[in-house]
């Protein structure tokens, strides 16, 4: 009995002490297994932060794209070479304007590799390496061929593998290519980019990302086995919303762009993501025979990893909340379709929506993209940080109020009244300029914020969305740190520019006069009564400083001013950069001081100029010669020589060389030991068939038939 009872005691410590070390040895396998899925998820979001880093930097070099593309379409010679585009000849100096201005984007932006600009009307294609050829020869082709014109605002991507086919070594290039915005569909502008810029700059620390277009076709792939591997499951990648996933022994990253439409993801390998992982040598397992040791592990891992995965999952509950919570706020400012049953599900995510009146106020903070320019990666995302945060607790704090970053520079805010009244208002006014000067003071940046009208429904808070964004469109006619009411806009119809046609015409007379505060004063006394009586858009304000833009030009022409060329700029391309009422008023004054203080010191004696330029033509007109020549040796502006020149001589400068070219020929001919290639290259021909056909022109035959005909009578 005794017996028995000794081995059923032994049986029983064997049985705890090998469960002992059952249990020991599965809390060191977890532990393990723990810690492989910390490193695994340390490095997941290692390749995510990569991946939005990558993605933020495309988002912003996009939408500098597309600004880049608005600021052409302002450009009047293109739009008026689009429009109604005239012979080649004649158009020379106004397309190598348009050609001037695409250089100076390509050399203001990095990335930018060219620019061509299709013509549809004469089926002719200008851009930065091929100058002008016709659509036929123009070796890109392909980018405009297959551009649908029926959605002229509609960008299209394409890559090229080489741009300058007779160079294998210059770079590829991704073309982005969109409309000219119009009723008879004009032509197209391409943007094209350079691959290796956006591959070594833009995403310089991913090296497993894919970039596709709208139509999910690869843009950019820096690695071939992920391009491989994306081609092979792309059906699949494309249809999975949720991210970041596993699929087939990979970790897949996506975003997608709201400007664009384009995507980028990242794919990444296994055996990359699992690079470095700590490893399990035998030892390790052989200490799992300390009982202290293992139960002091085991104790450690219950005592300290268990509670901080814990406090981990609670912070990833709540980060998912606000996710869900600012989500549901978009979706109703922009629109979208809601289920049935929103109460429900907003009180699910904790959000109040419940109200008798809602309002939309967006803030758009000024300059926010220079300004982040000349921060750190780092700095960005705190000073994001704070100015949301700036904006959401002092509305919180005070109202029923649920903010969303609806921009990289805006911060919306939906508010929900539970009642409204003069004094409910009022505290929206002062929370808004306690905003606006905290931001001011702390950081150095104005605001500028735009305040919808009042609806009943929460289905119509998008409207009110729409409207505070108008609203804020307007801080060019009210200024930097303003604050815009959508319902004290005038946008029922704006006053005639024909009401103020006498006080244009009277700061033209002003100009003449050389009076520029009478100048200022007629400005100001439009602008005052116009934002007074609030009978203004925003086109107006453009079209009314395009008239008072025009009578300075004329006057300019009028006095033979080449006011580009004294102000080292393109006048009308510098006004319409200026963003600003005030800006605008500034550069007009500006202008008039500058062309009146040019009057004064103009010289006297303009016949000296016209005899410097005759005889500097008649000593070089045999030699390479063209009106850039001639106005760099002169230090005057071509256009201005140009107009000079037809002035003085009745004749364009073009045509004065080729006939002055012809009356030496004339003489050349009586030698008959020169042949005709000979007589056209002592006249500055660069090719004899130039000669032969200007000759022709003149003489309706031709050198030889000219020269045979001369002997004959003659003989």
């Amino acid at each position: 009995m005794l017996r028995m009872m000794n081995q059923l005691k032994d049986r029983s410590v064997f049985m705890l002490s090998l469960l002992f070390l059952l249990t020991v040895f599965a809390g060191f396998l977890l532990y393990d297994y723990n810690v492989r899925s910390n490193y695994a998820k340390e490095r997941t979001y290692y390749f995510q932060q990569h991946h939005e880093k990558a993605f933020s930097s495309l988002y912003l070099f996009s939408d500098k794209i597309q600004s880049i593309y608005r600021q052409m379409l302002q450009n009047r010679d293109l739009r008026e070479w689009l429009t109604i585009p005239g012979e080649i000849a004649p158009e020379m100096y106004r397309l190598s304007q348009i050609q001037s201005s695409f250089f100076d984007v390509i050399n203001s932006h990095s990335g930018i590799a060219s620019i061509y600009l299709h013509n549809k009307k004469n089926n002719m294609i200008l851009s930065t390496p091929f100058m002008l050829s016709e659509l036929p020869q123009f070796p890109n082709r392909s980018i405009f061929e297959q551009y649908d014109y029926s959605d002229a605002t509609q960008w299209s991507w394409s890559v090229l593998p080489n741009e300058m086919k007779d160079n294998p070594g210059s770079s590829a290039i991704i073309s982005m290519t969109a409309g000219i915005p119009s009723r008879n569909k004009t032509g197209a502008l391409a943007i094209n980019l350079n691959q290796a810029y956006v591959a070594d700059t833009l995403m310089k620390d991913n090296a497993y990302v894919l970039w596709l277009d709208p139509n999910d076709q690869v843009l950019l792939a820096k690695n071939e086995e992920t391009k491989d591997f994306f081609l092979k499951f792309a059906e699949h990648i494309l249809s999975v919303k949720q991210a970041p996933y596993l699929y087939k022994d990979h970790l897949v990253l996506s975003s997608a762009s709201d400007i664009g439409g384009w995507k980028l993801i990242t794919i990444i390998p296994q055996d990359i993501l699992v690079q470095g992982q700590p490893g399990n040598p035998l030892y390790k397992y052989l200490i799992l025979l300390v009982c202290f040791a293992l139960g002091l592990l085991l104790f450690l891992y219950f005592r300290y990893t268990r509670r901080e995965q814990e406090k981990l999952h609670e912070v990833r509950v709540k980060q998912n909340m606000d996710d869900f919570q600012k989500g549901l706020i978009t979706d109703l400012l922009t629109g979208k379709p809601l289920p049935e049953g929103q109460e429900q599900k907003a009180k699910a995510y904790g959000l109040n929506l419940k109200g008798v009146a809602y309002q939309v106020v967006v803030f758009e903070i000024d300059d926010y993209y220079n300004f982040l320019r000349s921060k750190s990666d780092s700095e960005r995302f705190f000073m994001n940080k704070i100015l949301y945060n700036a904006i959401k607790w002092t509305f919180v704090l005070r109202f029923n109020a649920h903010p969303v970053n609806s921009g990289l520079d805006r911060v919306t805010v939906l508010l929900c009244y539970d009642e409204l009244n003069d004094e409910v208002r009022d505290e929206l006014e002062r929370t808004i300029r306690y905003i606006q000067n905290d931001i001011r003071d702390n950081c150095g940046l104005t605001v500028c914020t735009g305040v919808s009208n009042v609806v009943r429904e929460l289905e119509q808070v998008h409207s009110c969305y729409a409207n505070a964004a108008m609203a804020v469109e307007y801080k060019s006619i009210y200024g930097k740190h303003s604050v815009i009411y959508y319902d004290k806009l005038g946008l029922t119809g704006a006053t005639s520019l024909m009401k103020f046609s006498k006080e244009i015409h009277r700061i033209h007379d002003y100009l003449k006069a050389g009076n520029v505060s009478k100048i200022e004063e007629s400005l100001h006394s439009i602008l005052d009564e116009l934002i007074r009586n609030e009978q203004f858009t925003l086109e107006w304000i453009h079209a009314f400083f395009a008239n008072i833009m025009a009578s300075i030009m004329k006057y300019a022409f009028e006095n033979r001013i080449d006011i580009n060329h004294l102000c080292k700029e393109d006048v009308f391309i510098t006004l319409y950069s200026y963003e600003f009422l005030e800006e605008k008023k500034a550069y007009i004054l500006k202008l008039c001081s500058v062309m009146i203080e040019q009057m004064r010191s103009k010289p006297e004696e303009a016949s000296t100029t016209g005899k410097v330029i005759i005889e500097y033509i008649d000593k070089h007109f045999d030699k390479p010669i063209s009106l850039n020549i001639l106005a760099e040796k002169l230090a005057l502006s071509p256009s201005y020589l140009s107009v000079y020149i037809k002035n003085q001589l009745g004749v364009g400068f073009v045509e004065y060389i080729s006939t002055l070219r012809v009356q030496k020929a004339l003489k050349l001919m009586d030698n008959e030991s020169l042949t005709i290639q000979q007589i056209a290259e002592q006249c500055g021909y660069d090719t004899v068939h130039t000669f032969i056909r200007q000759f022709k022109k003149v003489h309706q035959l031709p050198p030889n038939e000219y020269r045979t005909q001369r002997r004959n009578k003659k003989m």
